[in-house]
């Protein structure tokens, strides 16, 4: 499921993590070199936070704590490597 509904995506995300893991064998790694990849990666990951963001339950007004740390842990994840 998932990711791996999709023949395009299931192909799409192996040469992504294939990059990833040839330019993490490298001894000399710069950031620059991940550049072409990240919009791959926010179109692999942009389901996901979908649906974080969207997901509500009947008692959400429960679950509004728990939703909020999750927010901050994610930006707190995010806003650094900006």
């Amino acid at each position: 499921a998932g990711l791996w509904q999709s023949r395009g995506t299931r192909n799409l995300t192996i040469v992504a993590l294939c990059y990833l893991v040839v330019l993490s064998l490298n001894a000399h790694k710069e950031f620059r070199y991940i550049l072409p990849i990240l919009p791959i990666g926010c179109w692999l990951a942009g389901p996901a936070v979908a649906r974080f963001c969207t997901k509500s339950t009947s008692s959400d007004h429960n679950q509004t704590p728990k939703r909020q740390l999750r927010v901050v842990r994610l930006l707190l994840l995010i806003v650094p490597n900006v």
